[in-house]
């Protein structure tokens, strides 16, 4: 089981989110991280982040911090 460095809960905003979701698919390997999409969602609704790089990825956490929702910001 790998260890959860951090995680974020998303609430509705649906273009911010999936601003985030497309700048983590495009930067990151899927080890990095875990997405949490509900059964029949378009987008996630929670974010496990495993990666040190991504704790430290600036660019991602103002697009985090963008987003409606709950976390370590």
């Amino acid at each position: 089981m790998k260890k959860v460095l951090g995680s974020f809960s998303f609430g509705f905003d649906l273009e911010e989110i999936g601003v985030v979701m497309d700048y983590i698919e495009k930067n990151y390997k899927g080890d990095d991280y875990e997405m949490w999409i509900e059964r029949g969602d378009d987008i996630m609704n929670g974010l496990d982040i495993f990666s040190e790089k991504m704790m430290n990825d600036e660019k991602l956490f103002d697009f985090i911090g963008m987003c409606d929702g709950e976390g370590g910001f």
